[in-house]
């Protein structure tokens, strides 16, 4: 059974992940582009590590896919979360590209309200994600 201290550590990033969406839309809001390109990114790197690091922590667990059907819903369940995350990641990428060609603003905004969205979709998989490997074993024993 994968480790506490990364699942913690992933939770944690995946919660700065959200923030940053929340503090990047506010700033938006108020024209204050500079600390929308900060929130941003910062959200982008979170969510990015905290994929990276709850996927390493299963790579050093040596659970096996083949093992037993834990092993499997492990696997998959993880590898879901990769897939939010491509897909988050690619939209932020996008909402960039729109904002260097001045396409995103106060007034402008659909495409970034879009990717919080689906962003906060997939922090709150995640954290369940997490939950459900980490506690539910431990929990019933």
């Amino acid at each position: 059974m994968p480790g506490w201290t990364g699942a913690a550590a992933a939770a944690a990033l995946l919660v700065v992940a959200a923030a940053g969406l929340a503090f990047a839309g506010r700033a938006l809001a108020r024209d204050r582009i500079r600390a929308w390109w900060w929130w941003a990114v910062i959200a982008l790197i979170a969510i990015v590590a905290a994929f990276a690091l709850d996927l390493a922590t299963l790579l050093r667990s040596g659970l096996s896919p083949r093992g037993s059907g834990y092993g499997a819903i492990v696997h998959a369940l993880v590898l879901m979360q990769g897939v939010f995350v491509v897909v988050v990641s690619t939209m932020l990428l996008y909402t960039f590209a729109r904002r260097l060609a001045k396409r995103l603003d106060r007034a402008r905004r659909a495409t970034f309200d879009n990717t919080a969205l689906i962003g906060y979709y997939a922090v709150a998989q995640g954290i369940a994600g997490l939950a459900i490997v980490h506690g539910a074993p431990r929990w019933l024993g």
